[in-house]
């Protein structure tokens, strides 16, 4: 006999109208398996869908291991976003080390987001408005 491939049918835009006509389950099914198709643009969009909850409740841990695994493919927009989990605590316990390891990757393959990042981290800090200077 002949042997087939069952390909899905449908793309991000049919699960991004999916999302939001309220249709989670069907939204993140589909996100699931243009994902496993290799999709990368598909798996940020299922980590948002997880840690937004959205179709169930918030999961930050699968959330993180989603961008963890796209940044560790030398995604660079994820690796800003992991140094983000890192800094906040989203999904893994605050790690400002791992942060700033994952904002330079970042900044290094040239994304503007991480380079403003590592600049704001290393400013000194301003005092408040307001306060007074030291007599």
């Amino acid at each position: 006999g002949v042997q087939t491939c069952a390909l899905p049918i449908f793309d991000l835009t049919d699960a991004q109208a999916e999302l939001k006509a309220g249709n989670y389950p069907l939204a993140r099914s589909m996100i699931e398996a243009q994902f496993q198709l290799g999709n990368l643009d598909a798996g940020y969009l299922l980590a948002d869908v997880y840690a937004q909850g959205l179709g169930g409740k918030p999961d930050p841990t699968r959330a993180f291991a989603l961008i963890s695994d796209l940044a560790g493919r030398g995604e660079t927009a994820a690796a800003f976003n992991l140094g983000g989990c890192h800094e906040f605590g989203i999904g893994v316990a605050i790690d400002y080390s791992k942060a700033a390891a994952a904002y330079r990757r970042a900044a290094e393959a040239g994304n503007l987001q991480a380079m403003v990042a590592m600049l704001m981290a290393s400013a000194p800090a301003q005092p408040q408005r307001g306060a007074r200077a030291a007599q």
